[in-house]
C-alpha cells in the first residue's frame, strides 16, 4: 500500500495483506517479521471477514436509526428498541476487536520476539503522522528521489534524540480512544512480557 499502515482485507474468497511502503523503508527484518506475523494471525483466524461484517452491520443500523430519527419516524417501543440495539452493538464491538488485536500481538511476539514486536508497534505509530508531515513538504518537481526514498532519507537523517522524543510523545498521548485497537501502552506491556529471540 502507499500509505504508512498495515492490515488485512478479506472479501468473499479474496484475501490480501497490506504493508505500507513507508514502513518497508524504516523497519528492520525482525520488526517486519512481527508485522507480518500479526497480520497473518488476523487472516488465519478470519478476523478481517468477521470484523468487516460486524462493522457493516453496526454502520447500517446507525444509518437507519439516523434516517428514521431525521424523518421523525423513530418513536414508540420499536424506536427505543432500535436505539438500544445500536448502543449495545457499538459497545460490544470494542472488546471483540481488542481481543483480536491482543491475540495477533501475542502471535507476533511468539514469532518475532517481544522486543521486535513492541518496536514495530511503536515505529508504526510514529511513522504514520510523520509520513503525513513529509507528504506536505514533498515536491516531486524538485525532489531528487521518489517519495519513499525521500521519506527514508528523512527518517535516517533525524537525530536519535528527536526519534526518541517522538516515541515518548506517542506513548504519553496514547493516541486517543480507538474502538478497534487497545491503548498502545497496554499492548506494549503485553508484548514486552514475551522473551526476545
Amino acid at each position: 500500500a502507499y500509505l504508512p499502515c498495515c492490515g488485512v482485507v478479506a472479501w468473499r474468497r479474496s484475501r490480501a495483506l497490506l504493508v505500507g511502503l513507508p514502513l518497508l523503508r524504516v523497519m528492520n527484518r525482525a520488526e517486519m517479521r512481527a508485522i507480518l506475523a500479526h497480520e497473518l494471525a488476523h487472516l488465519a483466524r478470519g478476523d478481517a471477514t468477521r470484523a468487516a461484517r460486524r462493522a457493516r452491520f453496526v454502520e447500517g443500523l446507525e444509518r437507519a436509526v439516523e434516517r428514521r430519527e431525521a424523518a421523525g419516524k423513530l418513536r414508540g417501543p420499536l424506536g427505543a428498541w432500535a436505539r438500544y440495539c445500536l448502543r449495545e452493538a457499538s459497545w460490544l464491538i470494542e472488546p471483540v476487536a481488542w481481543g483480536q488485536e491482543a491475540r495477533a500481538d501475542r502471535f507476533a511476539a511468539l514469532v518475532a520476539g517481544g522486543d521486535a514486536a513492541a518496536s514495530a508497534l511503536v515505529k508504526t505509530a510514529v511513522v504514520q503522522p510523520l509520513f503525513r508531515e513529509v507528504l506536505a513538504y514533498y515536491d516531486p518537481e524538485t525532489a531528487d528521489a521518489n517519495l519513499y526514498a525521500f521519506f527514508r532519507a528523512f527518517w535516517f537523517r533525524l537525530p536519535e534524540e528527536i526519534r526518541s522524543a517522538m516515541r515518548m510523545k506517542i506513548l504519553a498521548d496514547g493516541g486517543g480512544h480507538d474502538p478497534a485497537h487497545p491503548p498502545l501502552a497496554d499492548r506494549l506491556i503485553l508484548l514486552q512480557s514475551y522473551p526476545d529471540h
